[in-house]
């Protein structure tokens, strides 16, 4: 059951170009994860799914599952190194493809949390905006924002109802007009101005990913 909106935290109020910053970030940042840091950031991040999306995650978790096993095969099985069945070597997965399979499995898994938490944080209205606000240097090279902030509403709703292959799809194929014409009149384009706190929250959270970075360097 996904907690109502008085239960929110005080984060999901931010701008939602903040949101979306800080977002990019922190997935950004799972991709360099491995070992203990990622088992814990994959615990955090199931932990807050639970309160605040179950519902969502499990759904996207779901879809992805044939993935998961299509994933630890290709590692398990696809990385030389020392194998785990003596008596059969041939048909034995090795040690070292289960710990990379491990590794991108939790870091997909985290990823889709992510995902999962963005979608139920910011309506569409609010994903848009954050879109739009963030594409706001590119419009001046004449990169049609408009365009990308609807792309992403669009790929990120399909994420959650679609197959794989049609997610794939929908990402390198461009919009026909006609065929998502309902979709896009029916999204409204939230603007708001942001507050001080919009601005500090993902400088303060890119300078921790920095200092985190060069510690473990």
């Amino acid at each position: 059951m996904t907690a109502s909106l008085s239960f929110r935290p005080a984060f999901a109020r931010l701008h939602p170009a903040s949101w979306l910053a800080c977002w990019l970030l922190v997935v950004g940042a799972l991709q360099v994860l491995h070992g203990g840091a990622l088992a814990l950031a994959c615990a955090v991040l199931a932990a807050l799914c639970m309160v605040w999306a179950r519902g969502r995650s499990v759904r996207l978790l779901r879809r992805l599952m044939v993935f998961w096993v299509m994933l630890v095969a290709f590692f398990a099985w696809g990385t030389p190194g020392e194998v785990l069945w003596i008596d059969w070597p041939r048909l034995s997965p090795t040690f070292e493809g289960l710990v990379q399979a491990a590794q991108h499995g939790g870091r997909l898994l985290a990823t889709v949390l992510c995902v999962a938490l963005l979608l139920e944080f910011l309506p569409p209205a609010r994903l848009v905006g954050g879109v739009y606000a963030l594409a706001r240097p590119l419009a001046a090279l004449g990169f049609p924002r408009e365009r990308l902030a609807l792309r992403t509403l669009l790929v990120l709703q399909e994420v959650e109802r679609a197959e794989l292959r049609e997610v794939w799809k929908l990402c390198l194929h461009s919009v026909e007009p006609a065929a998502h014409d309902e979709a896009a009149h029916s999204v409204a384009l939230e603007q708001s101005a942001p507050r001080w706190l919009d601005f500090a929250l993902p400088a303060l959270l890119l300078a921790v990913l920095v200092l985190g970075a060069g510690r473990l360097a």
